[in-house]
Order: C-alpha cells, then sequence, then structure tokens
C-alpha cells in the first residue's frame, strides 16, 4: 500500500509535465521531441521509491521484507516478473511481492506506439488467472493509473496522437524527421 500511496502523489503529474517540456522545446527548434512518456514516468517513480527509502531501480524495488515491480516491459517479459516475484518470495524472503503494471488506456497515453506490445494490468491478470493452483504464494497485482489531474496544456499534448515517423513544419519552412 505504500508504494501505492508514492505514486498517487503527483507522479504522473511531473512524468507528463517534464515531458511537455522537452516536446514542445524540441518542436520549437524544429523536432519531433520524445513521442512517449514511459522514461521520465521510469525516472519519476525510481526518484519517489528512493524518497521513501525503497531500495533499487528499473522496476524492481525492496523495503523491509516487501518486494515490488513496477513493468513498462515488453509483454514477453511478463512471465518473467512472475517469476522475479516468485524467487523473491521464496528464495529472498520476502513477506509481500507486487506487480504494478499500468492498463491499456494508461499505456495509450504514455507509450502511444508500443502500448500494445507492452505488459498490461489485463494481461498480467490473464497469465495470473492462467497459473491459478500454480501460484503458492501471495502475489498483489496492482494497476498503475494517472491519478494527477494535468493543467490544460499539458493533458492536451499527452493525450494528442503522436504517430511514428511523423514530419513537423520547421519555422524555415523545411520539414523535419523525427529527431
Amino acid at each position: 500500500m505504500e508504494i501505492v500511496n508514492i505514486l498517487q502523489e503527483g507522479v504522473w503529474r511531473q512524468a507528463a509535465t517534464e515531458y511537455y517540456g522537452e516536446k514542445t522545446k524540441a518542436q520549437q527548434n524544429g523536432k519531433v521531441g520524445p513521442q512517449g512518456v514511459q522514461s521520465f514516468l521510469n525516472r519519476i517513480i525510481d526518484q519517489r521509491l528512493m524518497e521513501y527509502d525503497w531500495r533499487g531501480s528499473q522496476g524492481r524495488f525492496k523495503k523491509d521484507d516487501a518486494w515490488a515491480r513496477i513493468t513498462f516491459r515488453h509483454q514477453m517479459s511478463l512471465e518473467a516478473d512472475i517469476l522475479d516475484a516468485l524467487y523473491e518470495q521464496k528464495r529472498q524472503g520476502a513477506g509481500q511481492t507486487a506487480i504494478i503494471a499500468a492498463g491499456n488506456d494508461f499505456l495509450r497515453v504514455i507509450s502511444p506506439n508500443d502500448w500494445r506490445a507492452l505488459c498490461s494490468y489485463e494481461k498480467l491478470k490473464a497469465a495470473c488467472e492462467r497459473l491459478e493452483g500454480c501460484l503458492d504464494f501471495p502475489l498483489f497485482l496492482g494497476l498503475l493509473e494517472p491519478f494527477s489531474d494535468l493543467p490544460k496544456e499539458v493533458a492536451a499534448l499527452v493525450n494528442a496522437p503522436r504517430p511514428r515517423g511523423l514530419t513537423i513544419p520547421r519555422r524555415d519552412g523545411r520539414m523535419s524527421q523525427n529527431r
């Protein structure tokens, strides 16, 4: 529950706002800029959890007897995340294990070009349901959602279509390719 509370404390707002700043700066220079918010979200989640004495990085964190995986990885890694939780529970003595993933709707916003290929809460839940009776340890499944309200201009950009390979006009009238 501590991680849930931490993630609700403006993490999404900060990630989206930083994405907005970098994206608009790039566009002002005739570039497309970052397509997804995922890298901003990953960095801020890492920072926030460390502020609350969670140890780890890249989506894997420990504190006391709790272990959590916050995943935005490719869906082919889903079973590996479950095995990591099993290992932490059985071999490392974690009393509580959790895997937290964004739902499909949120993934569409976080990583619009890749969301179908990423681990989602729905895919995680389905995998655990297939393993019912096989998983003999408590595993909390968490749904990561955008808890924070965003400023109007940030929400407009974050929710706007971001097609891959988009070209945009530069100030000099030439076209700039996705960089």
